[in-house]
C-alpha cells in the first residue's frame, strides 16, 4: 500500500505540473488581466487539493504521509524540468509566431482600411468640389447671359 501511494504521489505530481502548464499558457500573453490570473491560481489550488484528497482517501484511508507530499513535489519537479521545459519553449515560440502573424495581418487590414477610407473621402471630396465648381460655372454663365440680355 505504501509503494502504491508513493508511485501515485509521483504520478500525481507530474499530473499537477501538466495542469499547471495548461494554466501557464494563459500567462504567455503579457497583457493578461490580473483577475483572470487570480481565478487561474485559485482553480489550480482547488484542483490540487481535490487530487490530494482523492489520493489520500483512496490509498491510505485518509492518513496523510509526509513522504507522499515530498514524492508529489519530486514528480512535479521532474515533469517541470523535463517535459514542461520543452513544451513551454515550443508553446512560447508558437505563441510568438502566431502573435507576429496576427499583428502583421492586423497591420495589413488597417492599411487597407486606411487606403479605402482615403479613396472614399477623396471621391466624395472631389465630387463635392466638382459639383461646387460646376454650380459656380453655371452661375457665372447665367450671370453672363443675364448681362448680355441687359446690355442688348
Amino acid at each position: 500500500l505504501h509503494f502504491a501511494l508513493a508511485l501515485w504521489s509521483v504520478i500525481l505530481g507530474a499530473f499537477l505540473c501538466s495542469v499547471y502548464d495548461i494554466f501557464r499558457l494563459f500567462r504567455l500573453n503579457k497583457r493578461q488581466n490580473n483577475v483572470v490570473l487570480f481565478i487561474n491560481d485559485i482553480s489550480f489550488c482547488l484542483i490540487a487539493t481535490l487530487c490530494f484528497m482523492l489520493l489520500f482517501f483512496n490509498l491510505s484511508h485518509g492518513r496523510m504521509g509526509a513522504y507522499a507530499f515530498v514524492l508529489a513535489v519530486v514528480g512535479f519537479l521532474i515533469w517541470r524540468f523535463t517535459v514542461s521545459y520543452v513544451v513551454m519553449n515550443v508553446m512560447q515560440r508558437l505563441f510568438d509566431f502566431v502573435s507576429k502573424c496576427l499583428n502583421s495581418a492586423k497591420m495589413r487590414v488597417c492599411k487597407a482600411l486606411a487606403l479605402l477610407s482615403r479613396r472614399i473621402y477623396t471621391r466624395f471630396y472631389c465630387r463635392r468640389s466638382i459639383s461646387a465648381v460646376y454650380k459656380l460655372a453655371l452661375k457665372r454663365k447665367e450671370d453672363n447671359n443675364g448681362k448680355e440680355t441687359d446690355t442688348q
